[in-house]
């Protein structure tokens, strides 16, 4: 496949349909609910223009032709050559997603934490979670178990009065901290997991981790984005 023309077309086609789609959202102007986002494809392109293909959702073919210096983008690629295609495409696709309010690469996964410290906040939240159901449950779950009466006997003074301290106020306790826990859902995970276009099944994981550790996450959902 040596032609410039059929390897650009055969790998965008490919690899790259959120790109396509995000073309003609942005440069054609259609509704991205009114299109068969599998469907787009490009037909041709050249020194001069770039030409897509298109079903709309009532079953419709549409087309689109765009001419490389008519087309926005923020880095102001200029096609001479055929050897200019690739970069024009991802500054378009770049700036296309930039407008919807996406990130122009989609990360669908899922980075669960791999310190015990981490494993400690579910821990954590699983006995909050108990003593809100019954604050004495995990006191008597100690007192009837051998080795963990054992090692509570060996908690200090001042760990035992804190935890009595947390089991007569857990409901302010855990509105507050998982009230915390909320906003930052709302307000930083469920954006940035929605910029990066997820799936909801992994948006309600990254949430659910967010609900549990709470701040603890980001680092994790930062390494996703680099």
């Amino acid at each position: 496949m040596s032609d410039p023309r059929i390897r650009i077309i055969s790998h965008m086609n490919k690899d790259h349909q959120l790109a396509l789609l995000d073309y003609v959202v942005v440069y054609g102007g259609e509704n991205v609910s009114h299109v068969d986002a599998e469907s787009v494809i490009i037909t041709d392109v050249s020194e001069e223009h770039l030409a897509l293909s298109y079903n709309k959702e009532n079953g419709n073919n549409k087309d689109l032709k765009l001419i490389w210096e008519e087309v926005p983008e923020n880095e102001k690629v200029k096609v001479d050559q055929m050897g200019d295609i690739k970069a024009k495409l991802v500054a378009m696709a770049k700036y296309a997603a930039e407008k919807q309010g996406y990130s122009h690469k989609r990360v669908d996964k899922v980075s669960l934490p791999k310190k015990l410290d981490l494993y400690l906040m579910y821990l954590a939240f699983a006995v909050s979670l108990a003593t809100l159901y019954d604050k004495t449950l995990v006191r008597r779950l100690v007192q009837n178990d051998k080795l963990l009466l054992t090692i509570a006997a060996k908690c200090p003074e001042l760990l035992a009065k804190g935890y009595s301290y947390f089991e007569n106020h857990i409901t302010p306790i855990f509105s507050t901290i998982y009230g915390i826990h909320v906003v930052e859902i709302l307000t930083v995970t469920w954006p940035r997991v929605n910029k990066l276009r997820m799936s909801l099944k992994n948006k309600l994981v990254w949430a659910t981790m967010n609900f549990v550790e709470g701040f603890l996450v980001f680092s994790r959902l930062n390494k996703l984005e680099e």
